[in-house]
């Protein structure tokens, strides 16, 4: 519940508790909301809560006023688009697939157009309901699916945060070796730790901010990252999270496409770079149309695909006719340091995806154990396949070490070995383009309600002085939409078939724009990886769980020790420095302005 300036309401306030007993099974009636609207304005026990942040559960985007126009003399009231928990957390989450937002939309725009009556179905019933979705949803984003009725149990959960946390970044691993000496296993054993720890500071701040999810009545499956920057530091904490997430994603998707066109010219020879990238940009979309049950098929063979890899890899560093020399090596070289935090950065963006898992789990107490396994698994996946590359290559290492599949320190082909390249780099390439959609589908949908092609978007009168949408991803909090735009959308919802001429000219154009920016940076896909590893997943493996934490810990009256600050402080800075220094490192580099780093 939130006051009517859209600012939570501190837990200690008991009449923001009792005003909204009616509403726990949604009982919209316009009479009580009027009645609410009133009440709030004049009762002394709703206040602004002390620094809680605001707008998580509102009824109206600034408000309850802004559910009010005047007419002549006499207020009449206007029924908003209603911003249901849901829709503001989880609708709109980057893991969230396309199908069950606009299920969920669909319950929302029921509750809140035509009849605002009672609506018959127990809040418990729609609950349970959504909890078997979430699971399913989690089961296919993270690949464990929990058997129908059954939470996930802290073995699942440790294969699915090993499924998330061993992805495609493995690939640069040997070439970050190569940059930054054997300086990187110790480093890697640091960063491990770190992100271990900050992943279990998750679970904490999820833990702690109970009290406020029982409060404001947000389910479990809205309680995600957006609402973990709402409860520590309101509007601005989720905007931040938003765009945070959303420039990881399009980074993701921009070094999906470099990588699958580096690997597609080890398929066909005879095209270039260029060209590899055009066709993976062209494939992505027809992926795109595809169902998600089928595309969960895909997911299952892109799982084994980083094993087969990785056995391809250590096999052709074994039938080396010979090894790189030892003058290869070095223990240091600062210059590499940089790019190689970025890599490995970028090999645990998985972070985004554990308040799901966490909230998936039957008992959530035993998530840092499978938290511990799972890193361990990919600390000794990561460490070891980036020491053997090392070793065995040398400075012989390529970006992506599909590129020295089945060949020797000098490009030559190894008897039989040819097929290793043609096996690997077919499966890394389904592994990628098979996650592409995911990874795409939300911003995609958020650039549609920003720009009102939503199919989901709520009919609505175009006289109408005011509209109130529903939050995106890119807008999290509910808006009134520009004149412009409400024309636009006016016209499309009176013209169907427009709407979806329009909703296919913008899914054509940003993959037309993300093809180009990824021609633009073809010879730099570690460089990407760096990249996206200093900008942003410092965010959300460091600064945003240790911030939050520590946040969410002061407001409910939670005094840390002064050791566990003053690590937490550390983290900051650790976090804050990679992001300056190591995106600026990397930018440089990129351009060439700094040497001693080739991309």
């Amino acid at each position: 519940m939130s006051s009517s300036n859209g600012h939570f309401l501190h837990p200690s306030s008991a009449a923001s508790t009792a005003s909204q007993d009616h509403h726990d099974h949604y009982q919209l009636h316009m009479e009580e909301l009027d009645h609410d609207h009133d009440h709030m304005a004049h009762s002394p026990g709703w206040s602004r809560g002390s620094g809680l942040g605001g707008g998580i559960v509102r009824k109206v985007s600034s408000g309850l006023d802004q559910a009010f126009e005047f007419r002549g003399a006499s207020p009449v009231w206007s029924p908003p688009v209603m911003a249901h928990p849901e829709a503001t957390f989880f609708a709109f989450s980057p893991i969230q697939t396309e199908r069950q937002r606009r299920q969920g939309i669909d319950r929302i725009r029921s509750m809140a157009s035509g009849d605002l009556g009672m609506v018959s179905t127990p809040l418990t019933t729609v609950l349970e309901g959504e909890e078997a979705k979430r699971q399913e949803l989690v089961g296919r984003q993270t690949g464990v699916e929990a058997p129908e009725g059954r939470p996930v149990t802290a073995v699942e959960a440790a294969f699915s945060i090993t499924n998330t946390v061993i992805g495609a970044g493995i690939l640069s691993l040997p070439y970050a070796f190569a940059v930054s000496g054997f300086i990187s296993a110790p480093i890697c054993l640091v960063l491990t730790f770190v992100y271990f720890y900050t992943a279990t500071l998750i679970g904490k701040a999820m833990e702690l901010a109970q009290p406020i999810a029982k409060l404001h009545k947000i389910p479990k499956m809205a309680q995600d990252w957006p609402f973990l920057g709402m409860a520590a530091f309101g509007d601005m904490g989720q905007r931040l999270v938003s765009i945070f997430l959303s420039g990881e994603l399009y980074a993701i998707l921009v070094s999906y496409l470099v990588v699958v066109g580096s690997n597609l010219v080890v398929l066909f020879p005879s095209i270039s770079k260029s060209e590899a990238i055009i066709g993976a940009t062209a494939l992505v979309f027809f992926l795109m149309l595809v169902p998600h049950w089928l595309l969960a098929y895909v997911s299952l063979i892109a799982n084994l695909s980083t094993i087969i890899c990785v056995l391809a890899f250590i096999y052709t560093g074994l039938y080396l006719p010979h090894t790189a020399p030892s003058s290869d090596w070095v223990f240091v070289a600062p210059l590499g340091l940089p790019i190689m935090i970025g890599i490995v950065n970028f090999c645990f963006v998985a972070h985004s995806v554990f308040p799901t898992i966490y909230q998936s789990m039957g008992k959530p107490s035993q998530y840092k154990w499978s938290a511990l396994a799972s890193f361990i698994v990919a600390l000794v996946t990561y460490a070891g396949t980036g020491a053997f590359g090392y070793l065995v290559f040398g400075a012989a290492c390529q970006e992506q070490f599909t590129q020295n599949l089945g060949v020797d320190l000098e490009g030559r082909p190894i008897p039989g070995l040819a097929y290793l390249p043609m096996i690997s780099t077919l499966c890394m390439c389904i592994k990628l383009e098979g996650s592409f959609p995911m990874f795409a589908a939300p911003l995609i949908i958020a650039l549609e309600n920003v720009m009102g092609l939503s199919p989901d978007m709520p009919a609505f009168d175009a006289s109408s002085p005011k509209y109130i949408a529903s939050p995106t991803l890119l807008s999290p909090s509910p808006r009134i939409v520009s004149p412009a735009l409400r024309r636009m959308a006016s016209m499309q919802q009176r013209d169907v078939k427009g709407r979806g001429i329009y909703r296919f000219l913008l899914r054509v154009g940003f993959l037309a724009v993300t093809g180009i920016v990824s021609l633009v940076f073809q010879s730099s896909a570690a460089g990407i990886q760096g990249l996206t590893g200093s900008l942003f997943s410092p965010c959300t493996c460091v600064i945003f769980p240790a911030l939050f934490f520590w946040r969410i810990a002061h407001q409910q009256g939670v005094k840390l020790p002064w050791w566990q600050q003053a690590f937490l402080a550390l983290l900051l800075l650790f976090g804050f420095s990679c992001q300056i220094f190591g995106t600026t490192f990397c930018v440089l580099s990129m351009l060439g302005v700094v040497k001693g780093a080739a991309f």
